[in-house]
């Protein structure tokens, strides 16, 4: 468990990796990782082969996070906002509290 200090400094770290997205189909990823490297966004997935082995079922475990530095947070929600309206879904309520990882 973090101490209220390490998740201070995370709250205000830039550098810290957040979760912009949590998808479940494997093509919704492909179209993200497309987005995100076209932007020149670098990104982390979470949970990728656990997705690719469970497929669908995936879902009960969170599906694939699609995580990005928290300076660059705004701009891939931008870009996944033009290229597609219903993925820019954003997971900031599961950044409160966590710690970025």
């Amino acid at each position: 468990m973090a101490s209220d200090e390490e998740l201070e400094q995370q709250e205000t770290n830039p550098d810290a990796w957040v979760t912009v997205l949590r998808l479940i189909s494997p093509a919704e990823v492909a179209i993200v990782q497309s987005v995100l490297e076209s932007a020149a966004i670098p990104y982390v997935l979470q949970n990728e082969n656990s997705n690719r082995i469970l497929g669908f079922e995936a879902a009960y475990f969170g599906g694939v996070r699609i995580q990005v530095k928290k300076a660059d947070a705004e701009a891939a929600r931008a870009a996944l906002q033009e290229q597609n309206g219903e993925l820019a879904v954003t997971a900031e309520a599961e950044n409160e509290g966590s710690d970025g990882l």
